[in-house]
């Protein structure tokens, strides 16, 4: 290179002017005495870099704002599924249950439990709602414990609780009554001293237990129809209803 001639490289002028960079469209002045061809590079990436950084930080915001969204909405959709009361699934659960249940083609083999909590009218009345209410979560309480983990306590609105239990060849609807029965009567003195001067109003509990049949019942809901009769059938002064 011939003596007193700098390098184009090293003493590189840009225009006098601004131009876009191609990352992310942010802008860099190259009209700095004395900047080189390195500093114009080094200028881009610290320019690109922190667009970036600044992008990234704006989608992860979003992401977790999306998050929250899906967790508020998860939220709501158990909430509505659950009797606030005792925890247990609801009516509204149920319902969908039977739909899923009778558009299925496969149909699993089930059993349907029909319990109702008798007196608990007298209870509210002398009692109060608290002590009804007290009640109910003793009743959910002995269900959950006399239970497997897959079958689903339903608790279908007041006094009356529905169990969804799934059939195996050792389950016998006879045995799943009297267990489940014999562990609620044993929990029927809520309060001794009360049920000590008004033995009328010791706590009993009526309950049907059967095995859906797709020869009988071409609903699930006339599965836990024909429990309700059942469980009627013990107790005739409860009066009737569809289900």
């Amino acid at each position: 290179m011939p003596e007193g001639k700098t390098s184009e490289i090293t003493q590189f002028k840009p225009p006098s002017e601004n131009i876009v960079s191609p990352h992310l469209g942010q802008k860099i002045v190259l009209s700095k005495p004395g900047q080189t061809v390195e500093d114009l590079l080094v200028s881009a990436l610290e320019a690109s870099r922190e667009e970036t950084n600044s992008t990234n930080e704006r989608l992860f915001e979003i992401g977790k704002f999306a998050a929250g969204q899906k967790q508020r909405a998860d939220k709501a959709e158990e909430d509505s599924i659950t009797d606030s009361l005792t925890g247990l699934r609801n009516r509204r659960y149920l319902d969908d249950y039977v739909k899923r249940f009778d558009q299925s083609r496969t149909k699993k083999p089930v059993m349907v439990a029909f319990c109702d909590a008798d007196n608990l009218g007298a209870i509210n009345k002398l009692y109060g709602d608290a002590a009804g209410d007290e009640l109910i979560l003793n009743v959910a309480e002995i269900l959950q414990n006399s239970v497997r983990e897959e079958d689903i306590i339903i608790r279908k609105g007041g006094d009356e609780f529905i169990i969804i239990i799934e059939y195996s060849p050792d389950s016998d609807p006879k045995i799943i009554k009297d267990k489940i029965s014999q562990r609620l009567e044993s929990k029927q003195n809520f309060d001794e001293e009360f049920t000590k001067n008004n033995p009328q109003f010791i706590q009993k509990f009526s309950f049907g237990v059967i095995q859906y049949d797709s020869t009988k019942d071409k609903s699930l809901r006339d599965t836990i129809q024909r429990a309700n009769d059942q469980m009627r059938e013990e107790n005739p002064h409860k009066r009737k209803r569809k289900h």
